[in-house]
Formats: structure tokens, C-alpha cells, sequence
């Protein structure tokens, strides 16, 4: 009978392993007020690494204020997503392309799913070219489907060693 229950269990160790993933988590990063900065960022997602997959991208320029003697269709802004096996890797907004020119404030939000893919590690960077300055809300957000802790390999991997060990007593 106990070894009925440690094949039971060795069992859904296997199945839930086949199926699981991690958590999904929010990653934003803020833009800096003054444009005319570059950003070279570390790891991605904070002061680890963080390991997944991009499944989502958002992006809001809240208000780009552009003030006399300055243009709008100056504005340049890339993104380098840290990210493999996806469409696109960096987002890339020029103010000609999105219609802004001269004075005013600016506004851009949009979704894509352009950028999804795997995160690869190691640095990336952003480049904010304009004579504007971000107020209110400018950041990029990624939705990110993390990888487990263990692995789904490692937990099939013990779930299939306590089948063996069960095996074995006979």
C-alpha cells in the first residue's frame, strides 16, 4: 500500500511538472523627465536576473512637452528589449513618423506583442533624443511569464527518480 501512495506521488510530481510555469510579473522601467539622455540598464527586471519570456509590451508617453524653440518631430526614442527569438528588439519612436511637429504636448500609448520572446541576459540601454521633457507618466512595461523554481525538467526528473527508487525495492 505505501508503495501504491509513493507511485501516487512520484506521479503528480511528473504531471505537474509538465505543467507548470512561473510566476507572471510586471517590469517597468520609467523615463527619465529630462529627454537627451542615454540609460544603460544591468540585469533585466531588477539586481538579478530574471528568466522568461516577454508576453506582453506596453508603452506611455503620458505628455511630451515640447516648448518654443524646440520641435516635436525631433523627438527619438529607442528601447533595446533584451530579448531573443522575437519580431523586434527594439522599440524605436521617431516624432516625423508619429505626426508631432512644432510646440505642444505630445501623447503616445500602445500594446504590442511585437517584442515577445525569450529574455537573454546581460545589459541593454535606451536613448531619449528631443528638446522636450516627459511629464507625467512615460515608462515602458513588459508582462513577463517567469520560468518556475525548479525547472519543469528538474521536477520530472525527481518525480521519475521516486518512481525508480520504487521499482527498485522489489
Amino acid at each position: 500500500m505505501m508503495n501504491l501512495k509513493c507511485a501516487g506521488a512520484a506521479a503528480l510530481v511528473c504531471s505537474v511538472a509538465a505543467c507548470s510555469h512561473g510566476e507572471i510579473v510586471e517590469v517597468r522601467y520609467d523615463f527619465p523627465t529630462n529627454v537627451n539622455t542615454s540609460v544603460l540598464y544591468g540585469y533585466f527586471g531588477g539586481d538579478a536576473p530574471l528568466e522568461g519570456s516577454i508576453i506582453s509590451t506596453t508603452l506611455v508617453i503620458e505628455n511630451y512637452l515640447v516648448q518654443s524653440g524646440n520641435d516635436a518631430s525631433d523627438f527619438y526614442l529607442t528601447f533595446d528589449v533584451p530579448v531573443i527569438d522575437s519580431v523586434a528588439s527594439q522599440v524605436r519612436l521617431l516624432g516625423g513618423d508619429l505626426g508631432w511637429s512644432g510646440t505642444g504636448s505630445f501623447v503616445i500609448s500602445f500594446t504590442t506583442d511585437d517584442y515577445n520572446g525569450t529574455i537573454r541576459p546581460g545589459r541593454f540601454g535606451a536613448e531619449f533624443v528631443g528638446g522636450g521633457t516627459f511629464v507625467g507618466d512615460a515608462y515602458i512595461s513588459f508582462t513577463v511569464d517567469t520560468n518556475p523554481v525548479p525547472a519543469p525538467g528538474t521536477m520530472a526528473l525527481l518525480g521519475g527518480a521516486g518512481l525508480m527508487g520504487l521499482r527498485r525495492r522489489r
